[in-house]
């Protein structure tokens, strides 16, 4: 664009801004503007006449654009940011998986300790591993996100995993395990429903907070014991349910 033409741009906007208190911004020569529902129709009047004494035209059918792609939800709470371990274990033919939440100033606010049954561990394994601990690692990924989505929608999240294959695979977002993979699927379009900016991040094993509660352990200073439904999550996350 033309020195000119940028500065045609700005001074529409400015004019918009000063006389008709739009609130807009500029970009080369989009203008995009932000208004209440019941302010709506005002802004595009105003938009609209601005345009037209300028003898500008604009494209009507682009408003039925918008509907087609959704937008993020920027809220006072977008800058907010839980932190969650979570971990799995498989001791002597015993898998478990925990995790616990921590607040952005670092209290506790709850946590989950379950171990599965075989009719879990089968829904997960189907690669038929004899050790599925990669599965079982993306399972309490999985299953912590869907424990507290509702709290995590429209903030961040930190999650921590000592797992380098579940880590990759999330941050990824595929996984050449057929049932990572669609653990990984199943998570991240979880996290998309509910607004979630989320960071994956690897965690020492002995570091891990989550560590105890994988093995069974459940203490009340961690908060809340959030009640696991292993067979249905694990249905849930795999796409069988």
């Amino acid at each position: 664009m033309e020195p000119s033409s940028s500065i045609t741009s700005l001074s529409i906007w400015s004019i918009g801004v000063a006389i008709f208190l739009l609130h807009w911004g500029v970009f080369f020569d989009d203008f995009i503007g932000c208004e209440t529902p019941v302010l709506s129709k005002l802004f595009e009047l105003c938009a609209d006449g601005l345009f037209m004494i300028l003898g500008w035209t604009t494209a009507a059918d682009k408003g039925a654009v918008a509907p087609c792609f959704q937008g993020r939800c920027i809220t006072d709470r977008s800058c907010y940011t839980w932190h969650l371990y979570v971990d799995a274990s498989n001791d002597n033919e015993k898998a478990g998986i925990g995790g616990i939440l921590l607040s952005e100033a670092g209290s506790y606010i709850g946590h989950f300790s379950e171990y599965l049954d075989e009719s879990a561990k089968g829904i997960l394994n189907t690669s038929e591993s004899e050790n599925p601990i990669f599965e079982l690692e993306c399972f309490a990924i999985w299953c912590g996100i869907w424990t507290w989505a509702r709290l995590f929608r429209n903030t961040q999240v930190i999650i921590f995993t000592d797992n380098e294959g579940a880590l990759y695979s999330m941050v990824n977002g595929r996984s050449t395990n057929d049932a990572g993979s669609r653990i990984v699927s199943s998570t991240h379009r979880l996290l998309d429903e509910h607004f979630v900016n989320s960071w994956f991040e690897r965690v020492n094993t002995f570091s891990n907070l989550a560590d105890e509660p994988s093995r069974g352990i459940s203490k009340t200073e961690w908060g809340a014991r959030a009640a696991i439904d292993c067979d249905r999550l694990a249905q849930m996350a795999i796409g069988s349910g």
